[in-house]
């Protein structure tokens, strides 16, 4: 009985297995690829790693991703120079641990279906991205970052509430602000560094992060006038030329290390609250402060 009910197990084993390629893994880098991984593994729904994209002239370039709409859950997946995939339809809905979008030169879009990242989402130097609505079953992840796209907004990612480790927005210079972050409330670090037309960081959550770092942002006026942001340990502002005041920090009374360099604050409006720098406080490079209006230097334990 044992030895049959062994052969079973391996019997139904092999089965499984055999429905997707050996090892799991699949490297498409042709259409003929996709089309051929549609025909042979019909019936795959898992992989360990998958790649969509190649680092050599192609004149066959993947256009179409639906061959690949069995997969229902992919851990580590990667799509990257394509240059003419508009989208990711075709994906169906998918559950993947880590997602990097790269270098996709025609890629306007992410998917009509929702994707749904559980760890790290990367979308990087993707020049003609506009949107990233397809990432609505997205609601945590470790890592986010999302560098050198055109996107006018941060929709798609709307129902994202919680980053265990760090979220970075950087070089997208469509965007005006972070319309889309509006269900982020819990992050532990967050940077938002060379966005050139960025005014605020308005459209985020109510939001509570560790680490908060604000840099080279020529045109941000002010930190939120929609939401207060709750800063817990260090807060980081540097180089945001037309930053005049801290409007939008209401919320942060505790900080172990607060630095400022190089942004034209004329106040400390928003900081009004704070109450203890409990290890580091730096100013410098800040020629337009005065006087520390709105910081209570009196009530600030260092």
């Amino acid at each position: 009985m044992k030895q049959l009910l062994l052969l079973i197990s391996l019997l139904f084993t092999s089965i499984f297995y055999a429905q997707c390629p050996t090892g799991n893994f699949a490297d498409l880098r042709t259409q003929a690829d996709v089309d051929d991984f549609g025909a042979n593994f019909p019936n795959c729904t898992t992989l360990i790693d998958l790649r969509i994209g190649t680092t050599a002239v192609s004149t066959d370039q993947i256009t179409d991703l639906s061959p690949l709409s069995s997969l229902t859950t992919v851990q580590d997946l990667l799509v990257i120079e394509n240059d003419d995939l508009l989208n990711l339809n075709g994906l169906g809905n998918i559950t993947v641990e880590n997602l990097t979008i790269t270098q996709n030169e025609s890629l306007q879009s992410i998917s009509t279906s929702q994707i749904e990242v559980t760890s790290q989402l990367r979308v990087l130097d993707n020049p003609s991205l506009v949107s990233l609505e397809g990432f609505e079953g997205t609601t945590m992840l470790q890592v986010l970052e999302i560098s050198n796209n055109p996107i006018t907004s941060l929709s798609g990612l709307d129902n994202l509430t919680t980053v265990t480790f760090s979220a970075a927005i950087n070089d997208n210079d469509a965007l005006l602000n972070l319309s889309g972050l509006g269900g982020l409330t819990l992050a532990r670090g967050l940077s938002v560094n060379q966005n050139n037309n960025l005014q605020n960081l308005n459209g985020v959550g109510m939001l509570t992060v560790d680490n908060l770092g604000i840099s080279s942002n020529v045109a941000m006026s002010e930190i939120s006038t929609t939401t207060s942001i709750n800063v817990t340990v260090n807060l980081e502002v540097n180089n945001n030329t037309s930053l005049d005041n801290f409007t939008g920090l209401e919320e942060t009374t505790h900080l172990q290390d607060l630095r400022l360099s190089n942004n034209a604050i004329t106040s400390f409006t928003g900081l009004n609250n704070l109450v203890e720098i409990s290890d580091f406080f730096r100013i410098i490079q800040s020629p337009n402060i005065t006087n520390f209006t709105g910081l209570d230097l009196s009530l600030i334990h260092i």
